[in-house]
């Protein structure tokens, strides 16, 4: 029979996780509305000012992404439009590297918490930034579009080396964070630690994940769909919407069971690339995965996340949802 002295030290745990899953949930929400509007206002519309282009449409949501639409009088250059469409991924890893710093700063300082969180942002920026370019450029996708059609087959010289850029520096914050992190779950069992750690930081990912989710059926964009199509969807829908015009004027208007077999069809003949995003992903959080598993707290003791750091995220999480509410509001 379990003894109440039992109970009180998985209570601690199970308080210290939660704690810390609201206290990741926020620092990735703050950290995710800076990065969304320093990426599309300060990347996308500075580039975009800066060759003469004037902003016609700014979409942003609250929890998920956004977009942002221009208009220039002259014709783009291939690099005047590459360098407005990587901007934004650009901005978002100087951010990175600015928060790399404050975390050092803030370390330096005894301020445990900020330097989580400071290096929580760093680490988050970094990946989203550094995936959103390696994916981009390898399927077609968003930010990577352009240079994905300008290298062609030679892409594999940008994806490859920036794979394995961003695993190993997942890897490496993901320790250093581990370290300081795991101080805050009270257990002499590493299992235990790393089992409450997953729940914990799982939990907080899978509700950003699902706040976003649910915002984006809310409020469908079909121009943020169009954008974050990859380019074989968006050549399979040409080609379908050609289809369907040659024989709407032959006289022949095809039903939705024929648009949606000729779409079956023209996806089982082009072939498939191959699937480097989700590799990509499942290769980032296994880095993520082993390096907090490797990351010891140094001092051996566990010590507590202050509650008055918890809700400070939770207070700027939701203060920069509705500033980027208010933009998006606000914005033409």
């Amino acid at each position: 029979m379990a003894s109440p002295l039992d109970a009180k030290p998985r209570r601690e745990l199970l308080t210290s996780a939660a704690r810390l899953g609201l206290f990741a949930l926020g620092v990735a929400l703050v950290t995710s509305r800076v990065g969304l509007v320093a990426h599309e206002l300060v990347g996308h519309g500075g580039a975009a000012a800066a060759y003469d282009a004037e902003i016609r449409e700014v979409h942003l949501y609250y929890t998920a992404g956004g977009w942002i639409s221009y208009e220039r009088g002259a014709p783009w250059t291939w690099t005047s439009a590459i360098v407005v469409s990587l901007a934004g991924i650009a901005v978002e890893l100087i951010l990175a590297a600015v928060a790399a710093v404050g975390a050092w700063w803030a370390a330096r300082g005894g301020r445990a918490a900020l330097a989580v969180a400071l290096g929580g942002a760093a680490l988050g920026l970094f990946v989203h930034g550094g995936f959103y370019l390696a994916a981009g450029v390898h399927h077609g996708v968003g930010d990577g579009t352009l240079v994905h059609r300008r290298l062609g087959d030679a892409r594999g010289w940008v994806t490859w080396p920036a794979a394995l850029l961003i695993v190993g520096v997942t890897y490496a914050g993901a320790r250093r964070l581990g370290a300081r992190v795991r101080g805050w779950l009270p257990t002499r069992s590493s299992v235990r630690q790393l089992v409450a750690l997953a729940v914990a930081l799982g939990a907080a990912a899978g509700a950003h994940a699902g706040l976003a989710a649910t915002e984006l059926a809310l409020r469908p964009s079909p121009t943020y769909q169009a954008i974050m199509k990859p380019v074989r969807e968006k050549a399979i829908d040409a080609d379908v919407a050609r289809w369907v015009e040659a024989e709407a004027r032959a006289g022949r208007e095809p039903g939705r069971a024929q648009v949606r077999a000729r779409r079956a069809r023209l996806d089982a003949e082009r072939p498939r690339p191959f699937p480097f995003g989700p590799l990509l992903g499942v290769a980032i959080a296994l880095a993520a995965a082993v390096g907090a598993a490797r990351g010891r707290p140094r001092s051996g003791r566990t010590e507590r996340l202050p509650n008055a750091a918890v809700l400070c995220a939770v207070t700027l999480a939701v203060l920069a949802a509705l500033c980027v509410g208010a933009i998006d509001a606000l914005a033409p």
